[in-house]
């Protein structure tokens, strides 16, 4: 039994190491660029040694993607939840907006890394493109609502999550990470104009903006 112990704290150690080399890495890439970050910075600014980063990482791509997919499968899955707790679709959307836009306000460099710096690393793009898909799987099941428009083309739901995260990507690049939360009332009205047409669109951007 002690033995088990001990394989599940050396596990659960290097877990936590792995875990903090790939946090400081989207840090380090959200401040400097991925192409301009080296293994070097993350080891300095992480204070592990290098026989420790290889332990767990091949090089820096490869760090770099474990710790896009933790940390953007983190914020997908608590942006999805946010919108399930809405007794409405409409509620759901509010929340799940105010989550991301919320955690690139505090986070801007880690977001500069999840919605930047990601289009420079190609190996990431898949896990980047499954993320927004089930954004926006999520946002399209506003067409099962009673009052949704049903001739919407299919793809509204893809193209208004990428036109958000290209908005946000201006954001970050020209930084004004701070300034995101300011954008929710504005980001409501689009995705409901789209879904349930401008007299509903008006009543939600209301409804925020006098919360």
């Amino acid at each position: 039994m002690t033995g088990e112990n001990d394989r599940n704290g050396r596990y659960q150690r290097a877990s936590e190491s792995a875990h903090r080399l790939g946090d400081v890495l989207l840090r380090t890439v959200g401040e400097l660029g991925y192409h301009q970050t080296t293994i070097g910075d993350v080891l300095e600014r992480s204070g592990e040694p290098s026989a420790r980063f290889y332990r767990h990482f091949s090089g820096k791509e490869e760090c770099f993607v474990s710790a896009y997919e933790r940390a953007a499968g983190d914020l997908t899955e608590r942006m999805l939840a946010a919108g399930r707790s809405g007794e409405t679709w409409c509620q759901g959307l509010t929340r799940a907006l105010s989550e991301l836009l919320d955690f690139v306000a505090t986070e801007p460099l880690v977001a500069a890394a999840l919605i930047v710096e990601v289009m420079t690393v190609k190996s990431a793009t898949d896990a980047h493109d499954e993320k927004l898909s089930l954004l926006a799987s999520a946002i399209d099941s506003a067409r099962g609502e009673p009052d949704a428009r049903t001739s919407i083309p299919f793809r509204v739901g893809p193209l208004m999550v990428g036109g958000v995260e290209g908005y946000l990507r201006q954001m970050l690049i020209q930084g004004e990470a701070e300034r995101a939360p300011d954008v929710l009332a504005g980001f409501v009205y689009l995705f409901v104009l789209h879904y349930f047409g401008e007299e509903a669109a008006f009543e939600a951007m209301d409804r925020v903006e006098k919360r």
